[in-house]
Parts: C-alpha cells; structure tokens; sequence
C-alpha cells in the first residue's frame, strides 16, 4: 500500500514557513545529480530551510543512486513518489529480480541501474539480492516505497503529477491505483476550475513547455485562478530529462523566488503575484 502522506514531514515543513524559513520545491531531477547540486549552491540553504522534490529523482540522467543518495541522506531536503520511483517499485520482485521488459527499463531504468554499478545488462532478470546489497540499491528502493504521494500545507499542495478532476480526494488513490496523482496530464492543466479552492499546487511530471503559454526552460502558470489570486497550479518540470538545453527548476513557497540550474549553468528570477 502507497504512503499518500507524510504528516511529520508536512508538519516540518509548515513550521518552517510559519518561523520565516525558505521551503524550496524542485521539479523532475531525474538523475541529474550535477544540475542539483548547482541549485541546491543557489539556494544558499540557512538553518530551517527546507528543500521538497517533487519525485522523478531518478532515470534518464547518469547518477540517479547519486540524487537518491543526496536526499535520502539529507535532513532537510525530501522528495515525494513520482512515476519514475513507482515504475522501479513495480519492476523489482521481492527476491530481488528485475522484470527485464518492464517499462522501467525502457523509460530510464536501465540508466539508473547502471548508476548502480550494473555493467552486465545480461543479468537484468536474475538480479541477486547479493547485487542489491552491495550497490545499495535494496535499502534505496525501501526507501522509495515510503515516500509520500501528496504533501499538504495550509496554502500550498504539492504532488507529482496532479488529480484527476472526474475523482474526489478521497477516490485519488484506491487499492494501490494511483488514479491521477502520479500520471495525469491534460485532464489536470484543462480543468477550468482550481482542483484545491484553497491551494496553490505546485507539479512535476509534464514538461512545461507541452503547456499553454509556457515556453521551454519557463515554468507552466495556470490561467486559473484562486480566490487570492494566484494560480491554480504551477507547473515546475522544465524539462531536465531530455539531455538539451535542460533546466532544473525551484521554487521557494516563502518569497516567490524562482531558481534554475543546468550542469555548468544558473539563473535566478522572481515570480510576481504569488506570495500569500
């Protein structure tokens, strides 16, 4: 069963921007562990700052054990579950095989067990549970599969891809089905209501520049809009996986501030109208 919340952690995180404290939230790393070490040197992190991502931590890029590493190890900065996390939880038998025709492996998992230490792609069905533990891989795939789905906070939510508009909160996530939260797309950024009436939420998962208005390496603002004025939803997957022209992205819940950081690269913005 999916862990959709983590209260602990949501209460940290509330109590960090209640104290005055920054709460960065970052889009889709996807195994890019230079471009997060950037942002994370932009943020200049002070005591009580936290950093939130918004899954997809992992595949595609060259050091995903890397980035799972970097958060896990962290006590400040924490991740939710995207697809990614989810495809590798599904691909992984409990004696430690993989199901090599998964659709992980074909959607970046194979990068990511190569960041592993795998170099004999051979051994992909018959991986031992002796591979596991020496790698690391089988602590951080537990790890993985206790990652809250949702965060929720008094005036923001964040998750990793959405809600599906045609189900209610509670029908988000039935008998181990993530019905929208980890793969919605258009249904979610068409909506021509705010799925929250109270909260900004803030998504990975679709690459900004596929939405409407947003041009590649922008954010995704949504042209709906809350009682208070801000959006719906804001869109922060600027499209790190795809190796070109590649920006990662931040957004900090306390001051608006906008920062992106690609492996040799740093920009650093505000984003108006927004705070609360």
């Amino acid at each position: 069963m999916f862990r959709r919340r983590d209260h602990q952690l949501e209460m940290r995180l509330q109590n960090a921007l209640d104290s005055g404290c920054s709460v960065w939230v970052v889009g889709d790393i996807h195994g890019h562990l230079d471009a997060f070490e950037n942002l994370l040197e932009q943020m200049e992190l002070a005591p009580g700052d936290h950093v939130l991502c918004l899954g997809d931590l992992i595949d595609r890029g060259q050091d995903s054990a890397g980035v799972v590493r970097r958060v896990r190890l962290s006590e400040n900065i924490h991740s939710i579950m995207g697809n990614h996390e989810w495809f590798a939880l599904e691909s992984v038998e409990a004696d430690g095989s993989i199901i090599a025709d998964s659709g992980w492996i074909w959607n970046g998992g194979l990068e990511t067990l190569m960041s592993y230490g795998l170099e004999d792609t051979d051994r992909l069905p018959w991986m031992s549970d002796e591979f596991q533990q020496e790698s690391g891989l089988g602590d951080d795939i537990a790890w993985m599969s206790q990652l809250p789905i949702e965060v929720v906070l008094d005036d923001w939510r964040m998750v990793h891809a959405g809600y599906d508009p045609k189900c209610s909160d509670d029908e988000q996530l039935i008998d181990d089905t993530i019905t929208g939260m980890l793969w919605v797309r258009r249904l979610f950024h068409s909506h021509k209501s705010p799925w929250d009436q109270q909260r900004c939420i803030l998504v990975g998962h679709t690459v900004t520049c596929t939405l409407p208005g947003a041009s590649h390496g922008e954010i995704a603002v949504s042209a709906v809009t809350l009682d208070d004025g801000r959006p719906a939803w804001l869109g922060l997957d600027t499209s790190m996986f795809n190796g070109r022209m590649n920006r990662l992205t931040a957004f900090n819940l306390q001051d608006s501030r906008l920062l992106q950081a690609s492996p040799d690269q740093a920009w650093h913005r505000h984003l108006d109208k927004i705070t609360v």
